[in-house]
């Protein structure tokens, strides 16, 4: 019985995890802007086939804030801005995708708290 209460725990794990890719895939495809470009604020560009892989090389960088894919020669430019922040920059532009990074400010938040953590730890309490 043990062995299939692992079994059973492992499966869900596993169904859990695809549950939640699936997620950030569909809400990055809902939040995504076909025709649009974010101008003048690319700190790296690669190319990959498929945008799913540019949204999750955006959602794993810290400094990441948006994303341009050009269906032209399926590219990826990752933006340390978005539309909100420069709108001014934000183009129409038939070939490329654009698609904020609904995870920004998460990682600035946890290097902010880890900081104040350390701060507080050398501090000598009286």
């Amino acid at each position: 019985m043990p062995s299939l209460n692992i079994l059973t725990l492992y499966l869900f794990a596993l169904l859990s995890s695809k549950i939640a890719a699936t997620k950030l895939l569909c809400d990055a495809v809902m939040r995504s802007r076909h025709g649009f470009v974010l101008r003048g604020h690319v700190f790296k560009s690669f190319p990959t086939e498929r945008v799913a892989f540019c949204y999750s090389a955006c959602n794993a960088n810290p400094t990441c804030q948006s994303l341009n894919y050009n269906l032209g020669n399926k590219s990826c430019e990752l933006n340390s801005e978005s539309s909100r922040s420069q709108p001014h920059s934000f183009q129409e532009n038939v070939i490329y995708v654009y698609t904020d990074n609904p995870d920004r400010g998460k990682h600035l938040k946890t290097v902010i708290n880890q900081s104040h953590t350390k701060v507080n730890k050398k501090i000598p309490r009286k």
